[in-house]
């Protein structure tokens, strides 16, 4: 019992501290602790207060977002936590150190006196998953503050410090140090008092009704639906019904928020974020604190990779092959940020500073070496050294320690990037790239690192080579192209197949087309494609002012010649998304990819799917497995390569399970 809730007493007045682990998540086993510490103080004779608070200098981060997807018993619910330390027999202070998040808001709300030390945050983020506050914070909250206060920071999920004006009537002091020698004597002050308000009996925050009401009429506009409008009722209640049944309508309508699609949506993408932003299989331990880079090789995105180091904050020294010039390579960077500078993106001093850390010149000390192809220099004895790649000459050999890092364009902005490690690798030289990239601020790139088995296409260009590969024989067998191009747009892509390849060209999306066909053992690329012809017409894409779309104008047009055929949308997008569903059957059963959420994360920052829908694979999830390779069998004489069921997916079909522990829906 004592490892999650540790207690001390001092003199008559018991400190109960929440051990919520590293995470600061305030779990049903805490929750239970918790409450069963509360009946045993009121039980012990000796005790005439409790004081609440955190371990280690954090009252509680709240209800980890994989709880909601959980069933919770109604006994060590929030909900019942909080009316425990509400009713408890002997006064209950809190003392908040840190934050006291949702849930954890939600206990301190419930106590009988709180004091915080200055700074400590204090939020009901729950808004932000689509959820309704609960535990009681919207009643409790709304009866100590008033409406408008309470929707405002109920409705912006934001986070106050104590102090603020907004949050101050909640809590009875605010002090510089540790915040429970104060609680401990304002908890004996009440016990000795024998007179303590419970925070549902407040009523300061409803002394003014009509400013209750404006505030309640004000707020309507932007809580016509969702979890907001949802809020906006449990606030007008709260002035309006008992405080007993004002908690039983919170907890109706939270339980309504959690079951609720937009809500599955929100915490299903915060979920798989957090996985992924761990990369499987490496250890950050032994990682170097990256300051220099050398950047080399015969070939690449040198100016975009160069910017990307710069906003690192490294030091970048150009190691460049013969014929290639150092300063054509700085000057294009210059101007990449006289670009910023003038799009207000980027202070004037901010760029000067950067490219004063560009060097032409060996470097004597770096720890990460960037090749752009070729074998480049050695670099500094010790430095990791990574090859940007494009991934299609990823091979799956040892290669010496040599890692592959596919950086998604454009290299200097984009937030995703591809790793692929091969089996004789040093974890020191793997760890401190991975820290590099991944690190925000001025120590790294701020990217997600996605890793890949050291395969062919990695996962992208995989990925790349399905979706293309069926738009194409979509094409060839009567559709138009620009309703495959609607399709996906209307499966959530930010950009539609083609004009995807018009971006990328045409003589690069064919040669990749056919080199990963060789690599997967599948035929090469139709002979009479519509690819092959518009090339061999010199309609190469977006460079060459022509492609499957027209260029040169504000936006891509249509062309005439290539509008015609069958236009539905739907099928498309139904096509297009079974390609896209047994492709990552695919990734995953050959390891290619290790995880599901590292392939929804790729949809969602690499080809900005829209979030609105969960991602590719959460929206298959909840349309069923088993319709999706219904779909699959439709098309699949089109393309068979493309859509002939994977036996992983038809495992997870018969397993009742998705790619994401979901059962599939019949």
């Amino acid at each position: 019992m004592a490892d999650q809730v540790q207690q001390q007493d001092h003199g008559p007045v018991r400190v109960l501290s929440m051990v919520c682990g590293t995470s600061g998540a305030l779990t049903a086993g805490v929750r239970a602790e918790l409450m069963q510490a509360i009946n045993t103080a009121n039980e012990a004779p000796e005790i005439q207060a409790i004081v609440l608070t955190g371990a280690n200098g954090r009252f509680s981060a709240g209800i980890n977002v994989l709880d909601y997807s959980a069933p919770t018993p109604c006994e060590t619910s929030i909900g019942a936590t909080t009316r425990l330390i509400e009713d408890s027999a002997k006064p209950v202070v809190a003392a908040i150190d840190g934050v006291a998040l949702g849930a954890g808001l939600a206990l301190a709300l419930a106590a009988h006196g709180r004091v915080a030390r200055r700074g400590a945050r204090m939020a009901a983020p729950d808004i932000k998953l689509g959820l309704v506050p609960s535990g009681g914070v919207t009643q409790r909250l709304a009866r100590m503050i008033g409406a408008e206060g309470a929707l405002d920071l109920m409705l912006s999920g934001r986070l106050v410090q104590a102090g603020d004006g907004v949050i101050a009537p909640v809590l009875d002091a605010v002090v510089d140090g540790d915040p429970v020698p104060v609680a401990i004597a304002l908890a004996g002050r009440l016990a000795q008092s024998g007179l303590w308000t419970r925070s549902g009996a407040r009523s300061d925050g409803l002394a003014d009704p009509q400013a209750y009401m404006r505030a309640l009429v004000a707020a309507r506009p932007r809580t016509k639906e969702g979890a907001a409008a949802l809020v906006l009722r449990c606030v007008e209640a709260a002035q309006l019904l008992p405080f007993e049944r004002g908690l039983d309508l919170e907890e109706v309508l939270f339980e309504e928020s959690v079951a609720s699609d937009a809500s599955c949506v929100m915490r299903h993408l915060l979920i798989v974020q957090r996985r992924a932003a761990k990369v499987p299989g490496v250890s950050l331990t032994g990682a170097q604190t990256v300051t220099d880079v050398v950047l080399t090789g015969p070939r690449g995105p040198f100016a975009e990779v160069t910017a990307m180091a710069l906003n690192a904050g490294w030091r970048v020294w150009l190691a460049l092959d013969e014929g290639q010039r150092s300063a054509d390579l700085i000057q294009r960077v210059a101007q990449m940020y006289d670009g910023e500078v003038a799009r207000g993106r980027l202070a004037a001093e901010t760029r000067e500073a950067r490219l004063a850390r560009l060097h032409d010149g060996p470097a004597s000390e770096a720890q990460l070496v960037l090749e752009m192809g070729g074998r480049g220099v050695e670099g500094p004895a010790g430095a990791a050294r990574v090859r940007i790649t494009e991934s299609d000459g990823v091979r799956p050999v040892a290669h010496g320690g040599m890692m592959w890092l596919r950086l998604h364009a454009p290299a200097h902005s984009a937030s995703l990037a591809e790793l692929a490690l091969p089996e004789d690798v040093q974890p020191e030289q793997a760890a401190t790239l991975i820290a590099a990239m991944t690190s925000r601020g001025n120590t790294g790139a701020g990217k997600t690192v996605l890793r890949s088995a050291p395969m062919p296409g990695m996962l992208g260009r995989n990925m790349d080579w399905a979706v293309w590969t069926g738009a194409l024989a979509l094409v060839a067998t009567g559709h138009n192209p620009y309703a495959v191009d609607a399709g996906a747009e209307a499966l959530g892509y930010g950009m539609g197949p083609f004009r995807h390849m018009d971006t990328e060209g045409l003589k690069v999306v064919l040669a990749r087309l056919d080199h990963l066909a060789a690599a997967r053992g599948q035929p090469a690329h139709p002979e009479n494609s519509l690819l092959r012809r518009l090339i061999a017409q010199g309609q190469t894409g977006v460079r060459a002012g022509q492609g499957t779309y027209s260029y040169g104008g504000a936006a891509p047009q249509k062309r005439t010649a290539l509008d015609g055929g069958l236009y539905d949308t739907s099928l498309c997008a139904r096509a297009l998304h079974a390609a896209v569903v047994n492709e990552s059957a695919r990734l995953l059963s050959t390891g290619i990819a290790s995880r599901a959420c590292d392939l929804e994360v790729m949809f969602l920052q690499g080809y900005d799917v829209s979030p609105d829908k969960g991602g590719l694979l959460f929206s298959a999830d909840r349309a069923g497995l088993l319709r999706i390779e219904a779909d699959m069998k439709q098309f699949q004489s089109l393309a068979p390569h493309i859509w002939t069921p994977h036996s992983r997916l038809q495992k997870m079909i018969k397993d009742g399970v998705g790619f994401f522990g979901r059962a599939a829906a019949p």
